[in-house]
């Protein structure tokens, strides 16, 4: 059902002396996700032995567990970490180590309308005063939750993410984002745009030109409705299609896709590299059952890229997004710091790999 190929890495990917088996490394940070679940099965299969090494998934909660549906063979290759890509940033080392190709998959979560120790201090002293209480926001994230907002979780751990990747040499990163940004569409909906906002700003590090170290990339917005691939149940894979700035919502008014096939499309976007290279593509099902032998190198070769015009105004729409949402008094969050890049010639002499 999925993809194939030589894959990334190849000769030279373990870096000069560092890891001497050539095969690639991968790390998914979001792999709550069901497609990230989905992912490691594929990369973890006996099948992926000559090119897979290693697959690392990193999640938020340390106290979550997740499930991916490994044997016995699959889990020796399977390793876990919990990381808080927002508070704290620098333990991304740890799973970024001698990594080949990064997969971008993190969620935020919404607001939980609680009402924070500092609001109801602030309440206390408005009835010790005969004023009314200040009434609760379902839209504004308390201080204590403000961590796992979209906002933190999709814009600045995203950013810490692609900081981390690019100090520690990593040679392909997959971002998952979302559809429905388009110039077109920006306003249509609040709800959704709230959602969405904070992950297409992150995207604005790696288009139109990367500027955080990282040359080779790959964008895909999948839609917002995802169809869930039942556990121990084979999904028939379903024909998939991708093109940009939303003209896929002309053809498709309510776009979908299966947790699978979104897993096969990020499993081809690695596999097939040379092809997804620095491609931003929107992409959908068709709902037809895909043809057994689906070419996904047309698929790859004949994608785009998404505009990023000044229609967007991404920045512009996501700070209007922020002063609603988050908490009148902003906590101060830590942010990824690499020490040991050389600025002046910007070259990174903490890299666990130098690649030809």
């Amino acid at each position: 059902g999925g993809p194939g190929g030589e894959g990334p890495g190849g000769e030279g990917a373990g870096g000069e002396g560092m890891r001497e088996d050539p095969r690639t490394i991968f790390t998914i940070t979001g792999v709550e996700d069901p497609a990230a679940q989905k992912l490691v099965e594929m990369l973890c299969s006996r099948a992926m032995d000559p090119i897979i090494y290693k697959v690392r998934g990193v999640k938020k909660n340390r106290t979550q567990e997740i499930k991916p549906d490994l044997n016995l063979h699959m889990s020796s290759k399977y390793e876990e970490y919990a990381i808080d890509t927002v508070r704290h940033p620098q333990k991304l080392d740890e799973a970024m180590r001698d990594t080949d190709v990064l997969v971008i998959m993190d969620r935020g979560g919404p607001t939980r309308n609680l009402t924070s120790v500092f609001d109801k201090m602030r309440n206390w002293y408005r009835m010790l005063r005969g004023l009314e209480p200040i009434p609760k926001d379902p839209e504004r994230y308390t201080r204590a939750d403000f961590p796992d907002s979209y906002e933190m979780v999709e814009h600045l751990g995203t950013k810490n993410q692609l900081k981390a990747a690019a100090a520690n040499g990593v040679g392909h990163v997959i971002l998952l984002g979302d559809m429905g940004l388009s110039a077109g569409r920006i306003d249509e909906s609040e709800d959704r745009k709230k959602k969405k906002i904070f992950k297409r700003r992150a995207e604005l590090s790696l288009v139109p030109r990367p500027d955080d170290g990282i040359d080779s990339y790959t964008i895909i917005h999948a839609p917002e409705t995802r169809i869930p691939s039942p556990v121990g149940v084979v999904s028939p894979p379903m024909e998939v299609v991708h093109h940009v700035d939303d003209e896929l919502y002309k053809q498709h008014p309510n776009p979908n896709i299966s947790s699978h096939d979104l897993a096969d499309i990020i499993f081809s976007a690695a596999m097939l590299q040379a092809k997804a290279e620095n491609k931003v593509i929107d992409v959908c099902s068709t709902g037809k059952k895909r043809d057994p032998i689906f070419d996904w190198e047309t698929f790859w070769a004949t994608g785009g890229r998404c505009s990023y015009n000044k229609e967007y105004k991404i920045p512009e729409v996501a700070d209007e997004v922020s002063s609603r949402t988050a908490p009148s008094w902003r906590p101060r969050m830590p942010v990824y710091q690499d020490k040991n890049i050389t600025v002046q010639n910007k070259t990174t002499t903490n890299s666990t790999k130098k690649r030809k």
